[in-house]
């Protein structure tokens, strides 16, 4: 294509037409193409290929289309709007926030300044400053859509899924039409687990907005149920032969993943992940190769294949962060933790505030050091018992963690050592900032230097406590009480391979003289799911509105409990911390930290690991956790 302004004007009406997915390819392609010796129309393209991007929340790919034009000259206000932007999405707050004066300078559109106003303070993680800009942004004419996207984006960032579906579900008529609204609501509904609605709400749009890139893309890979997944595969089917490329075969595999067809998805996904495959898709396809011989329980060709990636990508943070977590599992603790610092390399945004650790392998004696939170919170629960390791070593340190962690964390480690948010300047006086999940390395943690599990490490609420003993006698039949969680989160493949059915818990439910608690998160509508399936099966469980959401209050609860009984979730590491028996059902390939075999792991020393023998199959761990149990009840 020559690019011309008959050209520009096609792209920007499709942008406008909140079509950025369909048309930043094309836009790529003609940039590739331009002879950028015509540096107005090479500028011009650049900057709306990058405003595609950042809508995307292609922030890396944004930045490496906008990097020849860095840095902005003083006047430069539309590329010094996208520079704020961009740095800011990539956790460059403080660079971000430098160029905010010759910003603030200019006479912009007040609605462009507002939105990257609000995007910089929400990456700031300054949430009252961002919903001020946010109020004036929804006040200005034809202000209201870019409010939408980042006020969601925002109770995104704070963990409240449920806010940000209220939130979208509250627009007015004149945003919630748009293409670019239901993408985002669609997203915000696998956010808070309810996929189905999402595959609903994507399959009403296709015909409405036609069913082409995101939308595609969606349904595709939302497609669970039998039906849908024929209605995903039809999709595929119209695509022509000539066009089948890698991600038609990426897509293709995980609709075989989804089918459970194992030899197919390894088959689409080795095709969609050549080395020299250039697509987005390549890098994904190949990890979930991996996972696909994982998931068999092919574990020596799963390594075998990312050494032989690593061989020609030996400078791959994310090849080097899939061997050390494999050499954990299979507990090399020297060269797993070595090769676990990869991960700071990697381009995943994985550290609170966006920080980047600076920690290089040194002691830590004597300094001043900034701990970073990192990964989920079931990270940060099982590595904080390495804090106590910096006391030790006379480390004067403070921990920067997860605001739904800090009750719980403040308890057990002091106000002075705990913070949830920092501002810049106190981040600059420590001498070092560390990962959490660097300390484990540091302290040369796993056998044979410690020999016996952790001991309990954090202290929940007495008086929560005290009151959980209370209502559980009161909502109680039996005086033996067992927590329980069937599913856990995470994208799309660990969230599938890690969460069951509650059906599947039966043979469980069935042991006689016990009374099940839920500590199942998802809200209402999870709440709502038990209750129906309790009245079906004549069984008494008892569901404590919100406890999920309050991990200090569920930490408290699980202490209460006499065993809690799970798959692999937040709430196993929280019962294992406080010294709960916990019981884990873990699916063929389970994480590193729970090694490929055996019913133990060192990070706890209540917890007991039930093993899937067949993929996808819960029988096994079900029925040998059921036996367990009735032997420990009835004592048999």
């Amino acid at each position: 294509m020559i690019f011309n302004d008959a050209l520009l004007a096609d792209f920007q009406d499709k942008i406008l037409a909140d079509q950025e997915d369909l048309v930043v390819g094309p836009m790529l392609r003609v940039l590739v193409d331009l002879d950028e010796s015509q540096s107005s129309d090479g500028c011009r393209l650049r900057l709306l290929i990058a405003r595609c991007l950042l809508t995307l929340k292609r922030v890396d790919d944004a930045y490496e289309v906008l990097e020849p034009l860095f840095p902005p000259g003083p006047q430069d206000g539309e590329l010094l709007l996208l520079f704020v932007e961009t740095l800011s999405l990539l956790g460059e707050i403080d660079v971000a926030e430098s160029w905010l004066q010759p910003l603030l300078q200019l006479q912009l559109p007040d609605i462009e300044l507002l939105r990257t106003l609000s995007v910089w303070s929400m990456c700031a993680e300054k949430a009252d400053l961002c919903r001020r800009y946010l109020n004036q942004l929804g006040e200005a004419p034809g202000g209201q859509f870019f409010m939408m996207l980042v006020g969601a984006d925002l109770l995104a960032a704070e963990g409240d899924h449920a806010g940000v579906l209220k939130f979208l579900e509250n627009q007015p008529r004149s945003v919630a039409c748009r293409r670019r609204y239901v993408l985002r609501y669609a997203e915000a509904l696998q956010e808070a687990l309810r996929e189905s609605d999402a595959w609903n709400l994507l399959s009403q749009a296709s015909d409405i907005f036609g069913c082409e890139g995101l939308i595609r893309k969606g349904l595709i890979e939302l497609a669970r149920q039998p039906f849908q997944l024929d209605y995903a595969f039809d999709l595929l089917e119209e695509v022509s032969v000539h066009d089948r490329n890698d991600v038609f075969y990426h897509q293709q595999g995980l609709l075989h993943l989804y089918r459970r067809d194992w030899r197919q998805a390894e088959t689409c996904f080795a095709r969609a992940s050549q080395p020299l495959a250039q697509s987005s898709v390549s890098e994904e396809s190949f990890f979930l190769l991996v996972e696909v011989l994982r998931i068999q329980s092919r574990y020596h060709q799963a390594r075998q294949l990312i050494l032989d990636r690593l061989s020609l990508c030996p400078d791959n943070p994310s090849l080097q962060f899939a061997i050390a977590q494999d050499d954990l599992s299979s507990h090399q603790w020297r060269h797993g933790w070595r090769g676990y610092e990869s991960r700071v390399s990697m381009q995943q945004r994985i550290f609170a505030m966006g920080l980047r650790p600076n920690w290089s392998g040194e002691s830590l004696a004597g300094k001043r050091v900034l701990v970073v939170a990192e990964q989920g919170l079931g990270d940060s629960v099982m590595v904080a018992s390495q804090l106590f390791g910096l006391d030790e070593c006379n480390a004067n340190w403070l921990f920067l963690c997860f605001p739904r962690l800090k009750p719980l964390f403040v308890r057990t480690f002091g106000s002075e050592r705990i913070a949830s948010d920092l501002d810049a300047s106190l981040i600059h006086s420590f001498d070092c900032i560390i990962g959490i999940n660097s300390l484990p390395g540091l302290f040369g943690f796993g056998p044979p230097q410690r020999q016996n599990p952790c001991p309990p490490y954090l202290v929940a609420s007495q008086s929560d406590q005290d009151v959980w003993a209370q209502r559980l006698s009161i909502e109680c039949a039996h005086p033996f009480r067992v927590g329980f969680a069937w599913f856990g989160g995470g994208e799309s493949l660990n969230r599938m391979k890690r969460s069951m059915e509650l059906r599947d818990f039966l043979p469980l439910f069935r042991v006689g003289r016990v009374s099940w608690v839920s500590l199942q998160y998802g809200g209402a509508e999870v709440d709502s799911q038990i209750s129906e399936f309790s009245r079906e099966h004549q069984i008494q469980t008892v569901v404590f509105p919100g406890v999920a959401t309050d991990l200090d209050g569920q930490a408290a609860l699980c202490q209460s409990l006499d065993l809690v009984i799970s798959v692999d979730q937040t709430v196993v590491h929280l019962a294992g911390a406080v010294g709960t028996p916990v019981w884990v059902l873990l699916p063929t390939a389970a994480e590193w930290r729970y090694g490929h075999k055996g019913e133990s792991m060192p990070w706890y020393s209540t917890m007991r690991l039930f093993r899937q023998q067949v993929a996808m199959d819960w029988s096994d761990p079900v029925e040998q956790a059921a036996q367990a149990l009735n032997s420990l009840i009835h004592g048999c």
